[in-house]
Formats: structure tokens, sequence, C-alpha cells
């Protein structure tokens, strides 16, 4: 029997049969022979004849837990997939903390594609010693995919430590430590796991990143020269991704041209099965089926605007499906679209070609993709071609860079025609704002002090509720100017990491502004964050990447925002919204006249008092907090894309025109 075990182990699999058969009249009642017998025909791929060998050393000995693994194994490779995970749950039930056997159960499940099934076989076998890197990189995703950013990290650390220059692990956790804001944290690991790396120069490009989100700014112009070198090298590399997401570029890299390059690479996915479908005029009129895709139908600033757009849409005679693939489906957001769409899909840890498939099925007319580049994204998705009109909107400012989209909805303000070259979808300009908004959106009447906020009844208060990471050093010195121009002032921020708090705080002594002016509040609930804000002056949008939900929040809640026109659509928004309310005088064209009109009004608040007014009148007469008639806007721009998919024509620029009714 040895001889025959060793001719395997040496892969001399004739040499092993040989013995084998000579074998077989002595050790035909020794379990092992028969064991080993299929080992040797696994290896020949004859899984048939290792299953029956397998069958008859478990006659022999009767549960035992290496043959169920082994027969398990060969079932799987038969995809008997319900007699192999029968097996395997047999051995877990004789032996709990068999490892082999949470492992096979692990791999059984994700080769059926059952991945919640698979990662909680992974978890228990990770929990008993596995070191797996698969095992280690679909838990950590999976947490990720959750938004459990901080149990996603362990995950990421146990795979660096077996391979400290695998890249896509050192991208991935990056992005983690940048989402939740431990930017020390990942530096601090980032430095210590440098040392047993081969690849340095890749750990400063990654800790480069991790310092720009840091907020003190000490080497934010060489971290920046880093980024830009390494990603114009990767850039000259075919096929070779950027060491910056797509999205974080949109803060960094105030470059149109290089953020399509970066988001073409990173949209890049070649599917095997792409779907075909047949255009025929005769269907320009039928009702269309329009379907959603998005994570963010949740307490989410794409579902705080779009609510109200799919019971619209309906009233429309368009049919709404959602495809929502959120691990949180418990809250008001999300029930309330699900209960006000026309159908709910929830297809969170299905594949790509899974979603596609069920998409296709559903014979959805026109897909739209609500995320683009950013976390959680299932974008990849649309290459499959599941719809015939696939459209890119909302939740991504920018292009997707994708070639599997053939449209993305903007206006004139946030994507001038020149910025077409900039994009690979074509666009689709709305007659007023791009940006949906919701118009019973809810505002506490609980009463508010300025003293519950720590602010003065005499301050002028500036505030800021853009999400922390867009504060950039050019628009904070900007701020800090304001201030000291404006003494009885204050500048308000929505609080972020103690360790960034304090930066910002040491940066404004920097410029000589008392750091007790700079006040951070705790995150609210939408209707009470809506009311507190209006214990505010004046909102200052940030510059490089602007308010696009928020300014809709300031100027519902009744506060005016002052904004500084950028180059490209991230950095438009505000202006759009600002423009369709017809409040022009909130819209700057240059930093020194943005600051100049901030001090202005700081000095002057009779006007802020006189421009709330004018806010409040023109939110009831302007389009922007119409819901109803963007839904007519939307739906028209719909059905030009399918009239002209119907008729066989490519994509092109398309325009709706303005209605007033």
């Amino acid at each position: 029997m040895d001889a025959a075990i060793n001719a395997l182990k040496e892969n001399k699999l004739d040499q092993a049969i040989d013995i084998l058969n000579s074998l077989e009249l002595s050790d035909a009642d020794n379990p092992q022979f028969w064991n080993i017998r299929a080992a040797t025909a696994s290896r020949l791929q004859q899984f048939d004849k290792a299953a029956s060998y397998l069958e008859k050393a478990l006659s022999l000995k009767k549960d035992d837990v290496t043959f169920l693994q082994n027969l398990a194994v060969c079932y799987k490779s038969l995809k008997n997939y319900t007699e192999a995970e029968h097996l395997l749950k047999k051995a877990i039930k004789i032996e709990p903390n068999n490892l082999a056997s949470w492992r096979n159960l692990g791999n059984l499940y994700y080769a059926q594609r059952k991945k919640k099934a698979a990662i909680a076989a992974f978890k228990q076998a990770v929990e008993l010693g596995e070191t797996s890197i698969h095992f280690l990189y679909e838990i950590a995703l999976d947490y990720v995919n959750q938004d459990n950013f901080e149990k996603s990290i362990g995950y990421y650390q146990k795979i660096l430590k077996q391979e400290p220059d695998n890249e896509r692990i050192l991208f991935e956790l990056t992005s983690v430590y940048l989402r939740i804001r431990k930017i020390k944290a990942g530096i601090d690991f980032l430095t210590n796991l440098k040392q047993t790396a081969n690849k340095q120069a890749l750990y400063e490009v990654f800790i480069a990143n991790l310092r720009l989100g840091q907020k003190n700014w000490q080497h934010y112009q060489d971290d920046l020269q880093t980024i830009l070198q390494d990603l114009k090298a990767q850039l000259a590399i075919p096929n070779a991704i950027p060491r910056i997401s797509a999205f974080m570029s949109l803060l960094y890299i105030n470059d149109n041209k290089l953020n399509l390059e970066i988001a073409k690479r990173f949209s890049a996915y070649k599917p095997d099965k792409i779907y075909q479908h047949k255009f025929n005029k005769r269907d320009k009129n039928k009702k269309l089926r329009v379907g959603f895709v998005s994570d963010d139908f949740r307490n989410h600033p794409v579902a705080h605007l779009c609510k109200r757009l799919f019971e619209c849409l309906n009233a429309e005679n368009i049919e709404t499906y959602i495809y929502g693939h959120s691990a949180d489906e418990n809250n008001l957001y999300h029930a309330y679209v699900k209960k006000t769409a026309t159908q709910y899909r929830h297809v969170l840890n299905l594949t790509y070609e899974q979603v596609a498939d069920i998409i296709y099925q559903d014979k959805i007319d026109i897909l739209i993709d609500m995320k683009g580049q950013t976390t959680n994204t299932i974008m990849p998705m649309f290459a499959h071609r599941p719809a015939p009109v696939q459209i890119a909107y909302l939740g991504y400012p920018s292009t997707t860079g994708a070639d599997y989209l053939d449209y993305i909805i903007v206006d004139k303000t946030v994507a001038p025609i020149a910025h077409q070259q900039y994009f690979t979808e074509k666009f689709i300009y709305l007659p007023n704002c791009y940006q949906v908004n919701d118009d019973q959106q809810k505002i506490s009447n609980k009463i508010v002090k300025r003293a519950d906020y720590g602010l003065d009844d005499n301050q002028f208060v500036y505030c800021c509720f853009n999400n922390p990471y867009k504060i950039e050093p050019k628009v904070f010195k900007i701020w800090m100017n304001i201030l000291k121009s404006v003494p009885n002032s204050v500048l308000w921020l929505i609080e972020t990491d103690k360790e960034e708090q304090n930066s910002l705080r040491q940066n404004a002594l920097k410029f000589g502004i008392d750091d007790k002016r700079i006040i951070f509040t705790h995150l609210e609930e939408k209707d009470k964050h809506l009311r507190r804000l209006q214990l505010a002056d004046l909102f200052l949008d940030t510059y490089i990447v602007g308010a696009h939900t928020t300014t809709s929040d300031s100027l519902w809640a009744g506060v005016p925002i002052l904004t500084c026109t950028g180059d490209r659509f991230v950095s438009r928004v505000c202006t759009s919204l600002l423009l369709t309310q017809g409040l022009s005088e909130l819209v700057t064209t240059d930093l020194d006249a943005y600051q100049q009109k901030a001090i202005d009004y700081g000095q002057n608040p009779k006007k802020v008092k006189t421009i709330k007014n004018k806010i409040k009148q023109n939110n009831k007469l302007m389009p922007l907090y119409n819901t109803t008639l963007y839904a007519k806007d939307f739906s028209r721009a719909l059905h030009m894309a399918w009239e002209r998919y119907c008729d066989g024509l490519a994509p092109d620029i398309l325009y709706v025109e303005r209605s007033n009714k």
C-alpha cells in the first residue's frame, strides 16, 4: 500500500494503478485501499470511478469523516451538489470543528454561487485556522458590501501579512480606511507592513492617498505629486489599473481628461455572456419598463433625492423596477421606494450574470445605473447588456468611462456641450436641473436654539455640511480669510474623525483664527438636520468637489448657499441648482469673488435676510422642488432615448424641451 501512496505522491499514476490492481484481492476489505484508489481516479478526472471507490470505503468504515469529505469533492466535480452538501453536513455533524469539512462546504456553495451560504462556511473555516486568501478576501468583500467596513479591515490585513505586495488588496484596504476616515490607523498599518514588502514604492502611493485625507496637509503638494506621477505611469501601461480610485480622483485630479481615462480603466469589463436585443419601430409607443440599479435605496443622499421619483414616473405610465443590492433594508426610505415602485427585486450577493439574467427576464426596456464608480457598485453587470438602452444617472457626477452605458442624464450647467468629449456616454439634457428632489421632504417642527449646538445668537454662522472629505486646503484657507474679515463669525461643520477635527483646528490656528470658532456638530436624522440647518446664516460650498444633495437640503431649509463654479460636473452641481431656483447672486466664477461675497454677506446680515425671503418664495414658484414636473421631463427623456433605439439609431445627444405644465 505504501508503494502505491508514494507513486501517487510522485504523480506516477500508471505505476500507482498497477500496484493497486495487484493488491485488490488481498486488500479489498481495507477501506484505505479504496480511498487511495479513489484518489488515483480523481487525479485522472475519473470522478464516477472515484465516487464508486469511496462508496466502497464508506461501506467498510461507516461515517469516516475523511471519506465523506473526499466523496463530497467527487460529487461536486460531478455537479451532484445536493449529495455533496448532504455528505459534508454529515461530516460536520460528526466532527463540528473539522476545518476541511467547512473548507469544502464553503467551496461547494461558492461553486453554486450561493454567496451567503459560502461566506458563512468561509467564516467557520477561518475561525478554525483557515488561511486561504480566497476565503479571507470573500469575507472582507462581503463586509464591505454590507457597509461593515470596520470588520473588513482585519481580513484585508491578514491577506497582506501573507502577501504584502498584493496591489489589489492594498488598494481596497486603503479605500476602506478612507471610507471610514480611519486615516492614522491606515497610515500606521501600511508604514509598518512596508518594511516586509518588496514593492516599497507601491506603499508610498497608498500612504500618500491616505495622507491627503488626513487634513493636516503638511505633505499635501508632495503627496499630490506622488499620486499624479504614479497615475501617469499607470495610464502609460495598457490596461493597468490606477492606484487611486475613479471616485477619489475627482477630489485630487482636477482634470476632465484624466478623470475620463481613470474611469475607463475601472469600468473595463468583458463578460462571457452578452444579451442580444432586436429593435422594432412598432415598439416606439409601448409602455416603458424602466429598471433602476443601486444599493442606495436607504438612508443615503441618493434616496433622499429620488424618494418620490418612482411614484411620479408611475403616474407618467412608466413601470419602475428597482434592483436593490443594499444590506440595509430596514429604513423608511427603502420602505417607501419599495412601496411606490412597480416591482422591487433584492439582488444582494448575486453575481453580475445572475443579476443581468433577472433583469433580462423582466424584459426591461431601459436600465439605469445610479451608482457609477462609487463604493459597492455593480456597474460592470451592465456590460452583459441586459436591457436595450442603458443610462447613467444621479449617483456619480462624472463620466463612468463605461462603453456599455449609452447615455448620462445631465443639464446644460453641469455638462456644457464642450464637455461631451470627456464622457463615454452621450448627454441627455433635461431642461432644468438634472438632479431630482423630494418636494414633500419633512422638516422637523421641533423648537431648536443655537445654544443647543454651541452657537451664539449674536454670531454670524457660516456652515458647510458637505461630507468632510471634500474640504481641501485651498478652500479652507479662503474660509479662514472670511472668518478673519468677519470677526463675530464661526464656521459650523459636520463632525468627522477626532484626529481630522484636531487637524482642522490646528490649521485654523496657523491662519490666526481661534480654533473655538470651528464648531463641529453630529449627524442627525434628516428632518432634524433640516431643522437645525435653519440656524445657519450662510452655507459655504466646497470647491473641487461641491455640494450636491446638501445644496438641495440648504435651499429646502431656506438657507442660502454660496458657490464657486468649477470646470467639471462634480464642481458645477450647486451652480445648476441655484440657477434653476433663480438665485444667480449666489453663484461666483472665481475664488476671489467667492471670498469677497462671503465676507460681504457676513458684514451685512440684512442682505442674507433678503435672500432667505427670496429662497422661501422661489421654492414655491421655481421648478427645482416640483417632483411631478421633473418626472414629466424625465419621462420624455426616456421616451426620446427609446424612440431613437427603436429607429435603429445609435445613441446621440438629446435635448428635452422645457415644459411649464
